[in-house]
Order: structure tokens, then C-alpha cells, then sequence
């Protein structure tokens, strides 16, 4: 495999943490997967990240008998003919939170 997913700690602007994926061309199926999810970016440089909490780990219990759970995420290129719907979703979320911290309301 020559591709690379890397996760890298800028440590000059905070410590913000950047994921980073480098495509190499070679005959590993690992690379192709890397190119195909490029392929699918196609003309537009955005994608959908979400994050899910909680999900419960059958395979990992602590010794109290309680099931550990792990968090995941999903990154998925948007389309350009998605990206307008995307959009609109993001300035609500906005919305969303600028109510949220003026009022503390939640919707």
C-alpha cells in the first residue's frame, strides 16, 4: 500500500487535529479504494462528516459487566447536484446553534 491515512496535530494553531489522505497509484486494493473515493469527489472538493456516539461494542466488557461502546465517522463525498441540499442543511444547523447560544433553547 503506498496511499496514506494519517491523522496529523498542527501544533502551531492550537493543536488542531487534521485528517490527511494521500493517493498513490498501485495495484493494492487499499489504494483503489482510496482513488475510487476521489473518483467520487469528482468536480466538487466538499464531504458530509458524521459523527456517531455511543455504539455499543458486544466484544468489549469491562469486568463490571458493562458493555464499552465506540464512536465513529463516517466521511462521504457530496455530489455536486447534492451540494445546494447540503447547504441549506448546514445555514439551519447554523440557525440551530446561534439560537442555542443566545437563549440556551434547544430545538
Amino acid at each position: 500500500m503506498k496511499s496514506r491515512i494519517t491523522i496529523e496535530v498542527d501544533f502551531e494553531n492550537g493543536n488542531e487535529p487534521t485528517i490527511q489522505i494521500i493517493s498513490r497509484n498501485s495495484d493494492d486494493i487499499r489504494d483503489n479504494l482510496i482513488k475510487a473515493f476521489y473518483q467520487k469527489l469528482g468536480g466538487s472538493s466538499w464531504c458530509k462528516i458524521r459523527f456517531v456516539q455511543d455504539i455499543p461494542d458486544e466484544t468489549q466488557v469491562t469486568n463490571m459487566g458493562f458493555v464499552e461502546g465506540f464512536k465513529r465517522i463516517f466521511i462521504t463525498p457530496i455530489p455536486d447536484e447534492q451540494l445546494k441540499d447540503e447547504a441549506e442543511i448546514m445555514l439551519e444547523q447554523n440557525r440551530v446553534h446561534e439560537l442555542w447560544k443566545q437563549t440556551g433553547e434547544v430545538l
